[in-house]
């Protein structure tokens, strides 16, 4: 990198193009290409190579970087592999990831497929019409629609990962072929519980900590191991905000997402110790599910509820309140927005009315819950009712 030309050197340099923050110039001796900026921290026009001689190849990490609305030093950019076409991307997804994971063999097939039929297209070219002939080459060979899908999503989860390593700016946007009557046919994982089978399940919750687990489920929403993973330092007290995903981990298809914090949860959290929010005797829990499903039998209420149970009810909840549903589905970590732009303006702590109905509904479903717990007071973290006689 050239830090430190002299004045009187910046002639052997010719400017080609503006990229916003950065030009794109060429040494006019080697008729290599660089990126330029001025650090005005350091009052001093600064270059790193490109390392290439080809003006597409220059423009196009150019129009990389200008995509990323990034400034100041480039090189942690310039550094990450970049994938344009689909071969690329698949081949750098199998060298990183899709090789290690259990369904390898299916992924490796998937990628085959994708790399002979569409591996020359370029990602940021891909539309409608590409997807639509892909799915007719497949069901022609007498693939079912169920199959296409299942290959489709390996493209799906490729590109994600590459948008969220910024290795390129394109948001794929890969058509789900599944028929929609498969979907509607798709059974919830945990049954629909009222308030008054939820409340009852709570008062036979005898540990401290599945009894913060089931608060934390009641309000949130969320996913049992998105709670079980969960820490401290996820939660942001000054602005209101419980973030879901917690730091160092990847962002995937099921959304962990930043939420505001209910009125009637903010007690249980303001005293936690630093570290995860679910421990016993000192230790994070990996599962809850063998001291939940005791409480739903000691509860009576009949059908075998489980911890997505609670999801599931607090959505339908949701609903009810006529809440909107774009808004429950973010909510829940599976509303469809761009997680580059939508989500972070979304985001944003000055905005009070970030999902405010949603907050309203969870505050609501839990007061009504309460109304209905005998031993547990769910607005007063870890008491007691003072009407409650132990049989």
């Amino acid at each position: 990198m050239d830090q430190h030309a002299p004045a009187h050197k910046e002639a052997a340099y010719e400017l080609v193009e503006s990229y916003g923050f950065y030009k794109l110039v060429r040494a006019r001796a080697s008729g290599r290409y660089y990126v330029s900026w001025y650090d005005a921290e350091q009052r001093q026009t600064r270059r790193s190579s490109l390392r290439t001689n080809k003006s597409s190849v220059a423009h196009e990490k150019m129009r990389f970087l200008a995509d990323l609305c990034v400034t100041g030093d480039p090189t942690e950019y310039l550094n990450k592999k970049q994938v344009t076409t689909v071969a690329e991307l698949l081949d750098d997804a199998w060298e990183n990831y899709l090789q290690k994971l259990p369904s390898a063999e299916a992924a490796g097939v998937a990628r085959d497929i994708l790399k002979r039929e569409m591996g020359d297209k370029r990602l940021a070219a891909l539309v409608l019409r590409d997807y639509d002939g892909f799915r007719d080459l497949l069901t022609a060979q007498e693939k079912s629609i169920g199959y296409v899908s299942r290959i489709l999503s390996v493209l799906r989860s490729s590109a994600n990962r590459a948008l969220e390593n910024k290795q390129t700016t394109v948001k794929l946007k890969v058509p789900e072929y599944q028929p929609r009557s498969k979907k509607k046919g798709l059974k919830k994982k945990g049954p629909l519980l009222t308030c008054q089978e939820i409340a009852a399940i709570i008062d036979e919750i005898n540990d401290l900590h599945l009894l913060l687990l089931v608060v934390l489920l009641i309000h949130l929403g969320a996913r049992v191991g998105a709670i079980l993973d969960a820490i401290k330092a996820q939660i942001d007290l000054e602005q209101n905000l419980f973030d879901l995903n917690p730091p160092g981990r990847e962002t995937t298809n099921k959304g962990r997402p930043v939420l505001p914090i209910p009125a009637t949860l903010r007690p249980w959290l303001e005293d936690l110790p630093d570290g995860p929010l679910i421990t016993y005797r000192g230790v994070a829990i990996a599962e809850a599910d063998t001291g939940f499903n005791s409480a739903v039998v000691r509860s009576k209420i009949g059908p075998k509820a489980n911890t997505y149970s609670i999801r599931h009810s607090l959505s339908r909840y949701m609903r009810k309140q006529r809440v909107d549903l774009e808004e429950i589905g973010i909510y829940l970590g599976h509303g469809n927005h761009d997680p580059e732009t939508e989500t972070t303006l979304i985001y944003c702590p000055w905005e009070p009315e970030y999902l405010e109905n949603c907050r309203e509904a969870a505050e609501a479903f839990v007061r009504e819950i309460n109304k209905h717990t005998r031993k547990w007071d769910l607005l007063r973290p870890y008491c007691v009712k003072p009407s409650y006689v132990e049989n």
